[in-house]
């Protein structure tokens, strides 16, 4: 079976594999939403001699075993990241092979400070460090992004991947008023930022406020964010025990904010041995949702975690653990490297209740490196870019990825290793899972991807349509209805209630996301069955004034299924004179439709 990804459009690149059987008819195949497709994965290798770079490898230098059993190697990439390599493989053919030529590619780097696990005058000392990075450690195409993770605040992206130096300082300007507790001058960075990033010129420029995130995070990232905050139940977490969060964290509730303008207060506590591991579960739970909001984001993908770490005693509870696996999963699905700077510098003695072996064991987890017992931070920065200039990318196609969600162990080899030679690798990847197995925040990139595709499906039986009607006192509205009868929705029936979700994207000629309208309608179908005179749901809402490509997305949350396609509409500029008036579809006659008003999701829209 071949990998086929969906079609997307220009720019967009592909996050999961679906695989649709050509020619077989829909009851035949498996549920579009549960398909698996057999990939090929990507494994970023480095090696490293006496703690540098080594250059010069062809794919003829490589083995890679999948669970032990050797792999053929179907392609190598050799991204250099940095300044011209000096060392270099004794004896290696100048020319690569095919698949292997050198490809300067640009560094999307992720800096992610930890107001948690950290004291915040060692954050402090980050800062400067991140500073300098700016200033004189990165090289020509290397894009940056900020952000701040803390117990209470969450996860706050306060910029997103951008080379633009000024904006960057912005964002640190924050962080330091945040470390400083300082909440005037943190409002008044964070409104330069904001203003900065989303102002009138710069949304014209990119022809939305949504634009202005596409350049940062892509596409599908940015239509994700519009589809709001993630609600985690811990309850459908096989495996982990159910304990409800209380007192200082409150419920989970996950969220990328994106768009920061109001102060974050920094909230501490003491961090011991004995902490109970919400804050864990929590952390674990955030960077998970991060990763895989970020997986569409192209270059070499690196994230550098500023942070004292937590106690040992907390890895050793599987709750902890299992919270800390859904980030690994994350990381390396979305192809990230995880790099972890000790801020705490050398310890003293008496310094008790953070330890970096936590930061050890998160790095190794997803291929990257601890610097630690930095006296100046800017070393410990200027060092993993060194160690990170040269990755070598391995793909291989699995002969048997085993059961869906299975963690398959890598090892990668070389064939005549030098001396002293050190090789740098993620230590295994995930089998992929049928969407209903996916995590809440992952089926929402899930959703936009499906969005932003060519794709087309009716495994449900709905109908769009557009009407504009004009008020009888001049104006009016362009309505969208979607359309889903009574029999449509007995005919995906398989339990006693059933949630339908609906998803619109308005695209415009360019294919930039000009509107997102969502609705939700829960179905009991046992009491549907016995009205007659029910017609079935109509979801409704209106659009502004423009030529658009409505991309409809509506799926059963129970089955699976799901309705996929595309509509052309145009949504005319209403005259102010009062014209003659005009039905409505919801006066259509045909039984009793229940109506749904679309939600707008329009945060980020100006």
């Amino acid at each position: 079976m071949k990998r086929i990804c969906p079609k997307l459009r220009p720019g967009i690149g592909c996050l999961l594999g679906l695989w649709l059987a050509g020619g077989v008819g829909l009851a035949a195949q498996p549920r579009f939403a549960e398909t698996v497709a057999v990939r090929e994965v990507q494994v970023p290798v480095r090696v490293l001699v006496r703690g540098k770079p080594l250059a010069g490898l062809t794919i003829d230098d490589f083995e890679i075993y999948d669970r032990g059993i050797r792999q053929t190697i179907t392609a190598l990439e050799v991204r250099h990241l940095g300044r011209a390599p000096e060392a270099a493989l004794p004896g290696a053919a100048p020319p690569l092979t095919v698949g292997a030529a050198p490809n300067r590619v640009g560094r999307s780097l992720l800096v992610l400070f930890d107001l948690g696990f950290s004291r915040l005058r060692h954050l402090g000392q980050g800062v400067a460090a991140i500073r300098e990075m700016l200033a004189g450690q990165l090289q020509t195409g290397d894009r940056v992004a900020i952000a701040t993770w803390g117990p209470i605040s969450g996860l706050n992206l306060l910029v997103g991947f951008t080379a633009d130096r000024t904006t960057l300082a912005l964002a640190l300007d924050a962080v330091q008023a945040m470390l400083d507790t300082d909440r005037r001058e943190q409002a008044a960075a964070l409104g330069e930022l904001h203003e900065r990033r989303f102002s009138s010129s710069a949304a014209s420029s990119t022809g939305s406020t949504y634009g202005v995130l596409a350049a940062e995070i892509g596409p599908i990232a940015a239509l994700t964010v519009l589809t709001g905050p993630v609600e985690y139940r811990e309850e459908e977490d096989a495996g982990v025990v159910r304990l409800e969060q209380e007192g200082l964290l409150g419920p989970i509730q996950l969220r990328v904010e994106v768009d920061v303008t109001q102060p974050i207060d920094v909230q501490q506590d003491y961090v011991g041995e004995t902490l109970d591991d919400g804050m864990v579960r929590v952390l674990g739970l955030s960077l998970a949702e991060l990763a895989a909001l970020l997986a569409n984001v192209g270059g070499q993908k690196d994230v550098l975690l500023l942070s004292e770490g937590f106690g040992g005693a907390l890895l050793e509870g599987a709750r902890s653990l299992a919270f800390l696996e859904k980030s690994f999963r994350a990381f390396r699905d979305g192809g990230w490297t995880l790099h972890a700077i000790d801020v705490g510098g050398i310890p003293a003695a008496e310094e008790e209740g953070f330890a970096s072996n936590s930061l050890l064991f998160m790095a190794e987890a997803t291929g990257g490196e601890l610097a630690e017992n930095f006296s100046r931070l800017a070393d410990a920065t200027a060092r993993i870019l060194e160690r990170t200039e040269i990755v070598y990318l391995l793909s291989f196609e699995p002969t048997d990825e085993g059961f869906a969600g299975d963690v398959n162990k890598l090892d990668v080899r070389l064939k005549e290793p030098p001396r002293r030679a050190r090789i740098v690798h993620r230590p295994g990847y995930y089998a992929p899972r049928p969407h209903s197995t996916r995590e809440s925040y992952e089926q929402r990139v899930d959703v936009a991807e499906w969005l932003l595709s060519n794709l087309e499906l009716t495994e449900v039986d709905a109908r769009v349509t557009a009407e504009t009607a004009l008020g009888p006192q001049g104006g009016g509205a362009t309505t969208v209805t979607v359309e889903v009868t009574a029999p449509s929705l007995l005919a995906v029936r398989n339990k006693r209630k059933g949630e339908f979700e609906l998803w619109l994207a308005a695209l415009d000629r360019d294919g930039t996301v000009r509107d997102v309208l969502t609705a939700s309608a829960r179905v009991k179908f046992r009491s549907l069955e016995k009205q007659a005179d029910f017609a079935g749901i109509r979801f409704v809402g209106d659009l502004a004034p423009g030529d658009y490509e409505l991309r409809v997305l509506l799926r059963h949350d129970k089955g699976g299924e799901i309705f996929l396609g595309s509509h052309q509409v145009t949504a005319p500029t209403l005259p102010a004179e009062p014209p003659a008036p005009a039905a409505s579809a919801a006066d259509e006659p045909g039984g009793e439709w229940l109506i749904v008003t679309m939600e707008r999701r329009s945060a980020y829209f100006r």
